[in-house]
């Protein structure tokens, strides 16, 4: 068990000096978000508060996991961005009785988790729509049905495979 564990924080230790060389025998570039390093094959991407994960670029790149807030309207568009992990919040304020969630620019292989909350009056609905052919867990053939009381609040969470959003839900977190 010691020898497994020397040898995973000896390679840890490697790649992260593999990493540093080779910033500094390449020009770096920059992205919203934080410091970047070239290195010339898959890397392992992430920032201070995010998520590590593979990435097929050639970029060592910083991604937040915070949560956005996605404007609350007739149709809601969450603009994933390009990248695996994403997170938002939507709280419903505009009483029209549903409202439709369309997605773009997810990433396959992403994961993706969406926090819905009722305001103070509740009675709110939320539809699926584009971006993706969505599969929700236990049969719910595309369709999610939000808690309605007051404050409620749900959460969807959902993967993408290039084609499909492979959805859970889960209602009424108190």
């Amino acid at each position: 068990m010691r020898k497994k564990l020397a040898k995973a924080l000896v390679f840890s230790a490697v790649i992260i000096l593999v990493c540093v060389l080779n910033a500094r025998s390449q020009q770096s570039q920059s992205q919203p978000g934080g410091a970047n390093l070239t290195f010339p094959a898959t890397v392992v991407s992430g920032a201070a508060g995010g998520i590590p994960y593979f990435s097929s670029s050639t970029q060592l790149s910083a991604t937040s996991l915070n949560f956005s807030a996605l404007t609350d309207s007739a149709t809601v568009t969450w603009a994933i961005a390009s990248v695996p992990f994403a997170n938002a919040d939507l709280t419903f304020t505009v009483h029209s009785g549903s409202r439709t969630l369309n997605i773009t620019n997810p990433v396959n292989g992403g994961n993706y988790v969406l926090w819905l909350k009722q305001d103070g009056t509740g009675g709110e609905g939320l539809t699926l729509g584009t971006g993706c052919t969505w599969k929700v867990v236990n049969s719910g053939a595309g369709a999610i049905t939000p808690s309605t009381g007051a404050n409620a609040i749900d959460v969807l969470s959902f993967t993408y495979d290039g084609t499909n959003c492979y959805a859970t839900f889960g209602k009424t977190y108190s």
